[in-house]
């Protein structure tokens, strides 16, 4: 893939970058040795909270920073670049759509680009968290939520007068994540009988999960499938 000359920088993660410029680089030192030396974890949190033990740092700013390493692990091995270059092509991208970009972060940028570099070693905790990631998008659909809606739909006489019978219908409706960011609704009617097998199939499927589980737990490898934190 060709290096961009440029990347759209999302408006929901300029808040996150903003936080993370204004945080003092020592305590962004303190906070990269902790993620180099901390195992992954399935979610960001989780990993936020490993960290805060021994770093005195508001916990959302944990998260910010460990989400926007994952976010610029990600375009630099999709597009194939150094972590050098990852940086520099983020920060021209912010000078174009920060208007004070030039007089109150460049040079905080500058200053922290080292302790981003640090995280983003091949392998490391960042960049296998952002793997497990990328590897849960590549389906079509990304389940986000669900209810269930259980109601009688009535049948009536011709005339409207009477009830002649009824229907026990059951709405499943769920949201999910179609590609990285739309965000889609559904919704199916089941029948009493068509629950009832939905849920022994989720049965059967939530015990092949727990065995699948139980093989990596023997092969020593951890299961890092996100649990908590939105992809």
């Amino acid at each position: 893939m060709p290096v961009p000359s440029s990347i759209k920088i999302p408006e929901d993660q300029l808040p996150i970058i903003t936080s993370f410029l204004e945080t003092p680089t020592e305590v962004l030192n303190e906070l990269a040795l902790s993620l180099n030396s901390a195992p992954p974890f399935s979610d960001v949190e989780d990993l936020a909270e490993h960290c805060k033990k021994n770093i005195d740092l508001a916990s959302a700013t944990i998260e910010g920073t460990i989400v926007l390493a994952i976010n610029l692990n990600r375009i630099q091995r999709n597009v194939d670049i150094s972590s050098v270059e990852v940086t520099a092509l983020v920060a021209k991208s912010l000078c174009q759509q920060l208007p004070d970009w030039e007089t109150v972060f460049a040079n905080s940028w500058e200053t922290r680009v080292p302790l981003l570099q640090q995280v983003l070693q091949p392998d490391g905790t960042i960049e296998v968290m952002a793997k497990a990631r990328e590897l849960l998008m590549e389906s079509q659909s990304v389940f986000l939520d669900s209810t269930v809606l259980t109601d009688i739909r009535y049948i009536y006489s011709s005339d409207a007068s009477q009830v002649l019978g009824g229907l026990v219908l059951n709405t499943l409706s769920f949201d999910y994540l179609e590609g990285h960011s739309q965000v889609q609704q559904a919704h199916i009617v089941l029948s009493e009988k068509e629950l009832e097998k939905l849920l022994k199939q989720l049965q059967r499927a939530l015990l092949k999960a727990k065995t699948a589980t139980a093989l990596l737990t023997q092969a020593s490898l951890k299961e890092l499938t996100p649990k908590r934190d939105k992809p």
